[in-house]
């Protein structure tokens, strides 16, 4: 069996280690990049199931890729540096267009904006050297 059908095979059919099945949960788009999933042995009432309905209602999304990525948020290992206050939260509206035949895309999900300043803050928070991880016009993924 090829390594591509092992692993397969694993994600559709749990993995058996000892005498606990672990069941697919999710994954990060860091665990992409490091070739690992989360997975979760039930116990009692609590299942990757249950885990799963338990971050959130996520059927609406139809984009595999997003869908995924929904879920990894949940198992992502960002860490918290600085807190911001809502009244310093500018919302500004995703960027959207319908196509022909009624799908609605969103091109600017996931998108966030950060200030030089704020950005320098929260380098020096995290023991960085500089700030060079925004883009022109200081756009930069939160």
């Amino acid at each position: 069996m090829g390594i591509y059908r092992r692993i397969l095979s694993v994600l559709k059919n749990d993995i058996v280690i000892g005498d606990k099945k672990f069941e697919f949960i999710a994954f990060s788009s860091c665990q992409l990049q490091e070739n690992s999933v989360w997975m979760f042995a039930s116990m009692n009432e609590l299942s990757a199931d249950s885990i799963r309905e338990w971050m959130g209602d996520f059927r609406n999304i139809r984009n595999v890729a997003k869908f995924a990525a929904r879920l990894g948020q949940s198992f992502g290992s960002s860490i918290e540096t600085l807190t911001v206050n809502s009244y310093e939260i500018e919302v500004i509206p995703d960027v959207e267009i319908e196509g022909e035949d009624g799908t609605k895309y969103v091109f600017s999900d996931g998108i966030g904006k950060i200030s030089v300043e704020f950005a320098r803050i929260v380098a020096i928070d995290c023991n960085l050297k500089d700030y060079s991880f925004c883009l022109p016009n200081s756009v930069c993924r939160l």
